[in-house]
């Protein structure tokens, strides 16, 4: 096998210290050596299980932000019908129309909110 120095010589980028040469001129190269050139078109066990890997965690972290939402927009839900179930009078707010500004004993506010309902 007679192979000029030329042929097995690649050609190869260098990027911050780093080689690389593409497939196809590996492939090349290989051929020329007598070697069987690098399959490209299947993806490798490994790889096809880092994107299962990969996919799985994308729908655990899907679920999850999607059940965070729902547990905030319940949250919120609940406050606003508890806010809304405190709207009203208070013990504090006397509602009525009498212009009786002197404070209210709590037996007097009784009887006035008895008398209301």
């Amino acid at each position: 096998m007679n192979i000029g120095s030329g042929e097995l010589k690649a050609t190869v980028t260098e990027v911050n210290g780093e080689i690389s040469c593409s497939v196809d001129e590996t492939n090349r190269i290989r051929k020329l050596l007598g070697l069987k050139p690098l399959n490209i078109t299947e993806k490798s066990t490994e790889s096809i299980a880092v994107d299962n890997y990969r996919q799985k965690n994308e729908e655990i972290k899907k679920e999850k932000d999607n059940q965070d939402i729902r547990m905030r927009l319940e949250n919120a839900k609940n406050r606003r019908l508890l806010n809304s179930k405190l709207q009203g009078d208070k013990l504090s707010n006397s509602n009525d129309n009498s212009n009786d500004t002197a404070l209210l004993s709590a037996s007097e506010w009784v009887e006035r909110s008895r008398l209301k309902a």
